[in-house]
């Protein structure tokens, strides 16, 4: 069975979407008006987290931008006990790749929620780059995480933890992990995910963190919906853990977001 599905024109081809299974999925490829068959030329997985029901919307500039229904990842009971459900995804602009392929990035428009900026100023020591990544945090579990790597000869990747307000102990929510001996695919959450890094010379890991959601973006061409929940009414504040030597970094930039309301937390 077929959910919520779409065809639309995207940079003079005709992407078609459509949710299945719990994962949205999209094909690229031509309409045949005359018989009305599409044939798809490349497909992939919208999402591969919590995300499902995507549709789209055009904007009033003419952009194609695309929404997606955030799932539970807790059990009924318990958010039945905190009286709601699921929530919506930020706004989300799909583009054609250069190979033919969906590429995927939020919305210029919410840079207008961001307040505070921090960026790491990487230098040739790897204390020095250390003790500046260990005061770097997101208050609040609201922000926005921009970091990117040069691709080597080891491993390197990220973790996100949370920690409750005026507690030391910590609690690991996101692993993400590049091995450069294995060029076509990344590990999210020990998830093995398909992907192209060979021709590249950066991998770009973009973190949008709202109350108990992460949305996770690698090079455009991977995104990943990430929930995690919380005890109590305060949200918890996320740091960043680089794998590797803090050097294979070539940028990373943190910045406080304004919540777009005032009871967004988990309860």
């Amino acid at each position: 069975m077929w959910e919520c599905p779409e065809l639309f024109l995207l940079g003079g081809k005709h992407v078609l979407i459509f949710s299945t299974q719990g994962k949205t999925h999209w094909k690229v490829g031509e309409l045949d008006q005359k018989q009305m068959l599409f044939h798809p030329e490349k497909e992939g997985i919208l999402d591969y987290g919590s995300y499902y029901a995507a549709k789209t919307q055009l904007a009033a500039n003419g952009q194609r931008i695309l929404w997606g229904w955030i799932l539970e990842a807790r059990p009924l009971a318990e958010y039945r006990a905190a009286g709601w459900a699921g929530m919506m995804s930020l706004p989300r602009v799909p583009t054609l790749a250069s190979d033919g392929g969906l590429t995927m990035q939020i919305a210029p428009a919410v840079e207008v929620l961001r307040g505070r900026q921090q960026v790491l100023k990487v230098t040739s020591s790897e204390e020095k780059n250390q003790e500046q990544i260990g005061k770097m945090v997101i208050e609040n579990s609201c922000g926005e995480i921009l970091c990117t790597f040069k691709p080597g000869p080891d491993k390197v990747g990220l973790s996100l933890r949370g920690a409750q307000p005026n507690q030391c102990a910590t609690q690991l929510w996101l692993t993400l992990q590049c091995d450069p001996t294995a060029q076509h695919q990344i590990s999210l959450d020990g998830a093995v995910i398909p992907v192209q890094l060979s021709d590249l010379h950066t991998l770009e890991v973009h973190i949008y963190i709202d109350g108990s959601v992460a949305e996770v973006f690698v090079n455009k061409q991977i995104t990943y919906t990430k929930r995690y929940y919380c005890t109590g009414g305060e949200a918890p504040t996320i740091s960043v853990s680089i794998l590797g030597k803090t050097t294979s970094l070539s940028g990373l930039e943190m910045w406080q977001l304004n919540p777009i309301s005032p009871n967004r937390l988990t309860i």
